[in-house]
């Protein structure tokens, strides 16, 4: 993986890798409860423990005066301070117990882990309390959670992240907000050893294994596993295919093949090939099979016609849901109950012929697998009197909608376990930010989420990455049960990041980004058609294009392949000719649904409520106890109104061609439309300027699509 700009991700990666104590307490506070030497008391052989005491320990020193140690000690022994036991019921269980009684402050864990996640939320409550614990403090946290996963800001779209993505002090703040869990796209075939199709035995197999190996023994000292998402294709050239014709299933992008579904043989190599994965990486955590429109692919995945048939001759007569079904049966075997294996049908819409529920797909999966879906996607989602299908990664629609739960009852009924995608950390709606500051709606997608019985969550996909937003604080937050009610999860989260005095002004802001939020266009074509184009990808450096004729001389960074991964196609001019494609619109397509005129009046009411919101921000940081912190998180929600402006200023722009195309009476009419050409430019190079400013003050700014720019 190539990373682009630097100077950029060195300072991101320093940001991520520093240590997760961003917030600080009174240490006086706490030495008048405990005293100035605080012993760690913690049982001896638990590893992950250890570091998670050493961790604290540096937390406490911090604070001031305080001289934090940690000892080993055994059962039976006392000790003043912290105590840190673990019942060690449940070794998958993450609940604790926290109870403060005659000056000493005990945790007991249910498991190793919980032990852990016990002292990070101590953290937390030294912050809130600023150090003053209260008197007979007792908590129970409990998580019916037990997958959490998210992923690196570094990740390529497919592909091995390079070491330092995964730093120590990054996976440390991955699991100081509760994930236990990352996740790599790979390829499938760089890890494959099989005796089934020896020509497909990977020739650098000993590197990748090596690297996993490095990884998972790294991230389990956090108690982090990792779970890799096979993608599979192989090129019309390949020897396999040559020497085995009858093993060339369904064509794909650009000639590209994958095996035959239907072949014995195949099935036995993807069998032997996750059997000899989970031996060679030992603490690998779970695959995660997108069985859909993409990734774990089979001969229907992209479906031919209305008839949704497949171009293998082999498979054509097959029923997909019982082919797909056998595919995942094989992975499942080759597991052996080692590992977890979570099935996503994400866009099985493309070869599946009943609706977009993939009911009697999910009955047909093998036992022993989870399940993995969006709580918002296709739901309706109405706007000026125009309704679309919320399409993904989104924040627009809470959830869950009446699909999941159609979902969610079929999963539990097949006493699988539900995994919801829920997209914590950065949606679609505006890629180049860390996160939107709706925090209401957060709120309601992940606590109702929790009302269901969710079993596990994915919290990001490869957009941004995890960042330790806000928004991540809501997602830790809801994690655990007892459910906080939104008043008191909202206030913990205003104090934290602005201080005590500034809690009602951002409930004040957030409601007026909820109600802005209420009117957002949200649609697949804002969002690019589907993806990664327009105004709401590129932000404020969108270009105005007038003449289309003229495109072609904007640079290279400006246009970006598609759907195509460059090992498969052979001819350069090809790969020139697909790496051309536009990343901007240049006509007025991107407001569909919606149309033009609605969009606007939709957009500008967004932008109405959104100033609001920031005018609320502003009197947060009036009153804010750290007004360094409460003005990063006024510049992400100042860079999405900047963001807002671009897409205004771009309709604006578009409608003016409209104007112009549909002809002019006179040359005082022409001077009056090219005059308000050079206004609209000159009001977005100036919204482009305040945006460059705020990129340079917050390094999580300027993060959109898989890289910097």
């Amino acid at each position: 993986m190539t990373f682009q700009n630097d100077s950029k991700i060195k300072e991101m990666l320093n940001y991520l890798n520093k240590s997760p104590h961003d917030f600080n307490f009174n240490g006086e506070n706490l030495i008048s409860i405990i005293g100035k030497d605080i012993r760690i008391a913690i049982p001896s052989g638990f590893p992950r423990l250890e570091i998670a005491a050493q961790d604290f320990k540096d937390f406490l020193s911090k604070s001031g005066r305080i001289n934090a140690f940690v000892k080993k000690i055994t059962a039976e022994e006392k000790s003043n301070g912290f105590i840190i036991n673990i019942s060690d019921t449940d070794k998958n269980d993450d609940s604790y117990n926290i109870i403060l009684q005659d000056n000493v402050l005990t945790i007991i864990g249910n498991s190793e882990m919980g032990a852990v996640q016990g002292l990070y939320y101590t953290e937390r409550l030294l912050v809130k309390y600023n150090g003053l614990l209260p008197e007979n403090l007792k908590i129970e946290r409990k998580t019916s959670l037990k997958r959490r996963i998210t992923t690196t800001a570094f990740n390529p779209p497919i592909g091995w992240p390079e070491d330092n993505a995964y730093l120590d002090g990054y996976l440390s703040r991955m699991s100081h907000f509760g994930y236990n869990g990352i996740f790599i796209t790979d390829k499938f075939f760089t890890y494959a050893l099989s005796e089934a199709i020896p020509e497909l035995n990977a020739s650098d197999r000993d590197k990748v294994i090596d690297y996993l190996n490095n990884l998972t023994e790294k991230a389990d000292k956090y108690g982090i596993g990792l779970y890799l998402i096979p993608s599979m294709i192989i090129s019309p050239n390949s020897s396999v295919f040559q020497n085995h014709p009858e093993l060339k299933g369904a064509k794909f992008w650009e000639g590209s093949h994958c095996l035959c579904s239907s072949s014995p043989v195949v099935l036995q190599f993807y069998k032997e090939v996750v059997a000899n994965l989970v031996k060679d990486v030992p603490l690998l955590k779970g695959l995660i099979l997108i069985i859909g429109g993409e990734c774990f692919l089979h001969c229907y995945t992209r479906a031919i016609g209305k008839e949704k048939t497949t171009s293998c001759p082999r498979c054509v007569n097959e029923d997909p849901v019982k082919l797909v079904s056998r595919q995942v049966r094989a992975v499942l075997d080759g597991a052996s109950g080692k590992i977890d294996i979570i099935v996503w049908p994400y866009s099985a819409f493309y070869w599946y012929r009943g609706d977009n529920d993939y009911l009697d797909l999910i009955k047909a999966l093998p036992e022993g697998i989870a399940v993995m879906e969006s709580p918002s996607k296709d739901s309706p989602l109405t706007r000026q009197g125009v309704t679309a299908p919320a399409f993904d990664c989104d924040i627009s629609v809470t959830g869950p909608s009446e699909r999941f739960r159609r979902i969610a009852k079929t999963v539990k009924e097949k006493s699988f376990d539900l995994i919801a995608k829920t997209d914590s950390s950065s949606t679609i709606e505006a890629y180049s930010i860390p996160y939107i500051p709706v925090l209401g709606r957060w709120y309601e997608r992940h606590s109702e989420l929790a009302k269901i019985g969710i079993d596990g969550m994915l919290g990001c996909w490869h957009i941004n990455g995890f960042t330790g937003t806000m928004s991540d604080e809501l997602a830790y937050e809801c994690m655990w049960s007892p459910l906080k009610d939104k008043k008191e999860c909202l206030s913990e989260i205003a104090q934290k990041f602005f201080g005590k005095n500034s809690i009602k002004y951002c409930i004040d802001a957030w409601e007026s980004f909820n109600k802005a939020w209420d009117y957002f266009p949200f649609s697949a074509a804002m969002t690019g058609l589907p993806y990664f184009r327009g105004p709401f990808h590129f932000g404020p450096a969108h270009p105005l294009v007038l003449d289309v004729q003229n495109e072609s001389k904007l640079p290279g960074d400006f246009f970006h392949k598609q759907n195509v991964d460059n090992e498969f196609c052979d001819d350069e001019e090809k790969l020139k000719e697909i790496n051309k494609t536009p990343m901007f619109f240049s006509d007025l397509i991107w407001t569909l649904p919606y149309g033009y005129i609605s969009f606007e009046n939709a957009l500008l009411q967004t932008l109405k409520f959104w100033n609001e919101g920031l005018m609320h921000y502003s009197k947060a940081i009036e009153k804010a106890d750290n007004k360094e912190i409460a003005h990063t998180e006024y510049g992400v929600a100042d860079m999405f109104k900047c963001i807002l402006t671009t897409a205004y200023n771009v309709l604006r722009f578009q409608k003016l061609k409209i104007k112009l195309y549909e002809g002019v009476k006179n040359p005082q009419e022409l001077e009056k439309i090219i005059n308000s050409f050079v206004q609209v430019a000159k009001e977005e190079l100036e919204n482009a300027k305040n945006a460059i400013k705020l990129a340079n003050e917050d390094i999580r700014i300027g993060y959109g699509g898989y890289t910097y720019k």
